[in-house]
C-alpha cells in the first residue's frame, strides 16, 4: 500500500513540476490565443507558483516518503485551485466620458485558459497508481 501510495503522490509531484516548466518555457504557446501566450504562460505560472506554495511543494521538492502529504489532500487541493480571471480580448471605450467612471468599457473578453484544465490532467495522470485503494477508507 505505501508503495501506491508512494507513486501516486511522486505522480502529482511530477506533473505539478512538469507544468512550471511548461508555464516557464520561452516556448509556451497559448493554445486559445497564440498572440498571448507570453501573458497567458504567465498568469498560469505565477497562479501556480502560489498555490503550490500554499500547500508546501515548492521548494524544497517532496520527496518520499512525502512526510506530510497524502494523495487525498493533494488531490481535494489541487481540484480547488482557483484561477484569476484576465481578459485579452480588445478594449473599447465609450465616446461618451463619464465624470465619475472615466471612459466606459463596452466589451472585454474574458481569457478562457484556467488552471484548473492543467491540475485535472495531473490528477488524472496520478489516479492510475491508486487503482483499487479506496480514498474515502483512509487508504492513501
Amino acid at each position: 500500500m505505501d508503495h501506491k501510495r508512494y507513486q501516486a503522490i511522486e505522480a502529482i509531484i511530477s506533473g505539478i513540476y512538469d507544468q512550471f516548466v511548461k508555464f516557464r518555457s520561452s516556448q509556451y504557446t497559448c493554445p486559445i490565443n497564440n498572440a498571448v501566450s507570453f501573458q497567458c504562460g504567465s498568469m498560469l505560472l505565477g497562479t501556480l507558483t502560489k498555490s503550490v506554495r500554499s500547500v508546501n511543494m515548492l521548494l524544497p521538492r517532496p520527496e518520499v516518503p512525502f512526510s506530510g502529504h497524502n494523495f487525498e489532500d493533494l488531490y481535494n487541493q489541487l481540484r480547488g485551485v482557483d484561477s484569476p480571471y484576465w481578459y485579452d480580448g480588445p478594449c473599447t471605450y465609450t465616446e461618451n466620458y463619464n465624470y465619475n467612471y472615466g471612459y466606459e468599457h463596452t466589451e472585454q473578453l474574458q481569457h478562457g485558459c484556467t488552471l484548473t484544465e492543467s491540475m485535472n490532467s495531473v490528477i488524472t495522470a496520478a489516479e492510475i497508481h491508486i487503482k483499487g485503494l479506496n480514498l474515502d477508507e483512509g487508504d492513501i
